[in-house]
């Protein structure tokens, strides 16, 4: 019989035990009832609303043109590892070697696209997504 104390129903939601709903208490505005129930929260360790928000793992980082070209040339003159340190330094976030490996591989497909006539002065971001079924230029002519 000790056993089936620990055990559930199906049924039974796990709520925060004894904090009252915000919207059940009347004569008390809701963010008070709110704020309460986070300080208590705190109090006994359980988890508040910030804290049950789904966070993202990790950021993303937007590099502009110029510095992924910077990033792409230092990784083909040296080692994609040490670009990665070196730029992780310098902009002060983790620079992943995935990332310079990707922009490494498009700045050499660049190069042997142009074979020497006019050296890079950017390196833009490719387009992303499916590719149009119908083409860019009818696209264009639709939308405009």
């Amino acid at each position: 019989m000790a056993l089936l104390n620990w055990l559930r129903k199906a049924g039974d939601v796990e709520r925060r035990p004894c904090l009252p709903q915000p919207t059940g208490v009347p004569g008390l505005p809701s963010r008070t009832v709110k704020a309460a129930n986070d300080c208590v929260s705190l109090q006994e360790g359980l988890p508040t609303r910030a804290d049950r928000k789904r966070k993202r793992e990790s950021e993303y980082y937007v590099y502009s043109a110029s510095e992924r070209l910077s990033i792409a040339r230092y990784a083909s003159d040296h080692v994609v590892a040490r670009a990665a340190r070196h730029f992780s330094s310098v902009l002060s976030h983790p620079v992943n070697e995935s990332t310079v490996r990707s922009m490494q591989k498009k700045y050499l497909q660049k190069i042997k696209q142009q074979s020497g006539e006019v050296p890079l002065v950017t390196l833009p971001r490719q387009k992303r997504g499916r590719p149009l079924l119908i083409g860019d230029t009818l696209d264009h002519k639709i939308r405009n």
